[in-house]
């Protein structure tokens, strides 16, 4: 009967030591993030919610937000978002140009849908896609193709 109790208690401690030890701190789970920012972003701050906590980093361009999945210990997404851009009516680029920008960073994306909508007096093009591991989203300005926003779901 000892024996027994001994080997439930033992087991009962490995299993509570080897699930805490897959456990990510936050400071684990920012210097992940940090990993999916440029350099040259800086960490603004952390939303800790129920079962992901999100980090937020600027540089001078753009807004970075990395998802962190808590029940997981994963990367969920990434989103970076253009600030203050320079808006203009024209249309200067076509839809196959935003289209090879889209492969420009994203080779192996398969486009699954590209439409057109205005904002702020610009037209945007709205491209989605399917890439191994997930899908996205890129908004590229038609004036110029100056990548607005790309959001990233894994």
């Amino acid at each position: 009967m000892k024996k027994k109790l001994l080997a439930l208690t033992l087991g009962l401690a490995f299993t509570l030591t080897s699930s805490a030890a897959f456990a990510m701190t936050t400071q684990e789970a920012k210097n992940l993030a940090d990993t999916f920012v440029p350099s040259d972003a800086k960490y603004s701050k952390l939303m800790n919610l129920k079962d992901e906590i999100e980090f937020y980093y600027y540089s001078d361009t753009n807004r970075y937000e990395v998802e962190f999945d808590r029940t997981r210990n994963i990367v969920k997404g990434v989103s970076v978002e253009r600030l203050s851009p320079s808006y203009s009516p024209e249309i200067n680029i076509s839809k196959e140009r935003a289209i090879e920008i889209l492969e420009e960073h994203y080779p192996d994306a398969k486009l699954t849908h590209i439409s057109q909508y205005n904002e702020a007096h610009a037209t945007i093009y709205d491209l989605e896609f399917v890439f191994d591991g997930g899908r996205g989203e890129m908004d590229i300005l038609a004036a110029d193709g100056t990548i607005l926003e790309i959001d990233l779901d894994y």
